[in-house]
Formats: C-alpha cells, sequence, structure tokens
C-alpha cells in the first residue's frame, strides 16, 4: 500500500532540501539499515567514506521519501523501512561501494538495501559485483598507461636508432683517422 505522504513540519523542510540537493548532485547513493551498527562503528564508516569523497547520512523515511521525489527519482518506498542511512557518491560511486562493501566484511553493518547508479536502481545483493570493478583512479591510470606505452616505445625505438647513427658516424670518423 503507498504510503501517504504530507508536507514535513517547517523544522524538517529543511533537511528535505539537503537531502534533495544532495541526491541532485550525487550521480549515486546507496540505502543501508544501519540497525546494530554502533556510533564508533558508524563514525569509522563516514571517516572511510569521506576519504574517498562521499558522504554518510542518516534520516527518517518519510524525509528520504520526499527528498527522493523532489529530485525525480524512481521510487524508492520498497527500501524505507526500519532505520535508514544513506551513502551520497557525487564523484566515484565504485569507491563507495569498495568502502561500504569492505566495512561490511569487517562488521557485518550495515545492511545495503539498494542503490542508486547511472540512472538505475540495484538491489543491496548486486553491491559485491560494483565493489569488484575498478575505481575511477584505477581506470584513469590504465588509460594513461594505454596512452603512454606506445609513445614510450615509440621514443625507445627512436633513440636506439639515432645512438646506432651516432656510433657507426663514430666508427667510420675513427676509420678515417686511421
Amino acid at each position: 500500500m503507498p504510503r501517504t505522504i504530507v508536507e514535513p513540519r517547517p523544522e524538517k523542510t529543511s533537511v528535505v532540501e539537503e537531502l534533495t540537493e544532495k541526491f541532485e548532485k550525487s550521480p549515486s547513493f546507496f540505502l543501508t539499515d544501519f540497525t546494530g551498527l554502533t556510533v564508533e562503528g558508524a563514525t569509522t564508516l563516514r571517516k572511510n567514506l569521506r576519504a574517498g569523497n562521499s558522504s554518510y547520512r542518516v534520516a527518517k523515511n518519510t524525509l528520504i521519501h520526499l527528498a527522493a521525489q523532489k529530485a525525480k527519482l524512481p521510487s524508492l518506498e520498497q527500501y524505507l523501512a526500519g532505520p535508514t542511512g544513506i551513502a551520497f557518491a557525487p564523484e566515484d560511486p565504485i569507491a563507495a561501494a569498495k568502502v561500504l562493501a569492505d566495512f561490511i566484511k569487517k562488521n557485518e553493518r550495515p545492511r545495503v538495501r539498494a542503490f542508486y547508479l547511472d540512472g538505475r536502481l540495484y538491489t543491496g545483493a548486486e553491491l559485491a559485483k560494483i565493489a569488484a570493478l575498478p575505481g575511477k583512479k584505477e581506470l584513469l591510470a590504465k588509460v594513461v598507461g594505454s596512452i603512454q606505452a606506445p609513445i614510450a616505445n615509440l621514443i625507445g625505438t627512436l633513440d636506439g636508432v639515432m645512438r646506432q647513427f651516432v656510433l657507426t658516424i663514430d666508427a667510420l670518423a675513427k676509420k678515417k683517422a686511421e
């Protein structure tokens, strides 16, 4: 049965606006159930996510639902039950997925209910597949390496030809001098 949503009280409007802005600025986010996560664990998770330019926010489900509607996202209603935290990944969703997957391996919490990536909503069960992909920095390093390798080979080849040419000229000069 669809949730009946009424406009939030004025003091909650700022939270909805903040969440809407984060949804709009983050092409990717992860909805989590943080039940059983200690304060220390949540602090560590936030710190780890911040290192990858991501953030973690806990909010009421009704406010998350309203903000998602305002940001014109697909319905998140089926994933909004119980305590909900959102990991926003504005730059590199793979890095955030890796942080969450590693944290879950060590702590068994939080449980990822769903995540939004490239305009599509995925179930939390698919997190391991996403976390296994190379991150943005790794992909950029591979691209630079693949661009740099042929150039480096060409320079090495030209350097070898020039060195051989100089050695040949030097040998001819020595032979003429004798």
